[in-house]
């Protein structure tokens, strides 16, 4: 059999109290890793003959429903509200809390980085050893001014570090 109900409290022992539309209280199991929100309503099935043994198959809230055929998303909520989502989509995009921005390898990116930073950090230390000599200079149409002051370049102390998320693993 199948039953509607609504999740009234969560047990320690990891079982979840279930009001039937009949008004009678029921302990049921979560088929599969999700706790839905107290209040929730749920499809309980019956395991075999006893009406008592109850799992809770699949619930309703109020988020909006946004997947197409053929795709998969899992999210959580607080208060009723979004919370965190990760959305598979037709197109083989992975999708994560919106998709607002683009994931990066991380170590290939701070590779890439670290070695544009050694080749500008040599660039400016050959640079600042570069100089040019002269036996004599000819005479310019416009005096040189008195003192040209020196350029240098100064080494980078720029980082990728920071960018690193830790909680996405690619």
């Amino acid at each position: 059999m199948i039953y509607r109900a609504t999740i009234k409290a969560y047990n320690q022992d990891g079982t979840i109290q279930i009001l039937r539309a009949n008004s009678d209280l029921y302990e049921a199991k979560v088929l599969g890793d999700f706790k839905p929100a107290l209040e929730s309503e749920v499809i309980c099935g019956q395991v075999g003959n006893n009406p008592e043994d109850l799992i809770i198959l699949a619930y309703y809230d109020e988020v909006a429903k946004v997947t197409q055929v053929g795709e998969k998303r899992i999210y959580s909520t607080k208060d009723g509200a979004l919370a965190a989502n990760i959305y598979l989509n037709q197109e083989g995009v992975i999708d994560l809390n919106q998709g607002e921005d683009f994931a990066v390898k991380f170590n290939e990116l701070k590779a890439g980085f670290d070695q544009l930073k050694t080749d500008f950090n040599s660039f400016a230390s050959n640079f600042n050893l570069h100089t040019h000599t002269a036996t004599s200079f000819g005479s310019p149409t416009t005096p040189p001014p008195s003192s040209v002051p020196p350029i240098t370049i100064q080494p980078t102390t720029a980082s990728v570090d920071n960018a690193k998320q830790e909680k996405i693993k690619l």
